[in-house]
């Protein structure tokens, strides 16, 4: 894949800004087929900022609830449950890689084509509904457990 150039096109919830957080968590919201964002500070914490299909995410950690991803993969119904928290900018990636989430395989973002676990990343891309990295970051990151979990961090 070429050069990967994205940077944030969002469509703003009535009356908020989607850059008033310094700090975001992204989820796919899946029945728009949309990325949510969600602010974790600033004057709409906990609120759904914007919806958008092109974002850059910079200072990018994955989170997982363990417990909510055993109920989904049990049977029960869809709830957000796995996000990636990090400051909303413009983002260029050199070689972009396609990482994944799937709840009723593993607990874990992973690289799509080698199945290598992802908690973190400098800078990711957000994409139509797809999520990319950088190949040159892979080589430096060499997390194996989820640090929110008291696993390690890269």
């Amino acid at each position: 894949m070429p050069e990967l150039w994205v940077r944030p096109r969002l469509t703003p919830m009535a009356g908020r800004d989607p850059h008033s957080a310094a700090l975001v968590a992204v989820y796919r919201h899946l029945p728009r087929e949309v990325f949510s964002v969600r602010a974790l500070d600033g004057p709409d914490k906990g609120r759904v900022l914007a919806h958008g299909t092109d974002l850059g995410l910079r200072g990018a950690r994955m989170v997982v609830n363990e417990r909510a991803r055993l109920k989904i993969a049990g049977g029960n119904p869809k709830d957000v449950h796995a996000w990636i928290i990090g400051t909303l900018g413009a983002v260029t990636l050199g070689d972009p890689v396609r990482i994944t989430y799937r709840p009723h395989e593993r607990g874990e973002f992973f690289v799509a084509e080698t199945g290598q676990p992802i908690w973190a990343a400098a800078a990711l891309a957000f994409q139509g509904t797809q999520v990319f990295i950088d190949r040159a970051e892979l080589a430096g990151l060499a997390v194996t457990e989820n640090p929110a979990a008291g696993g390690t961090s890269h």
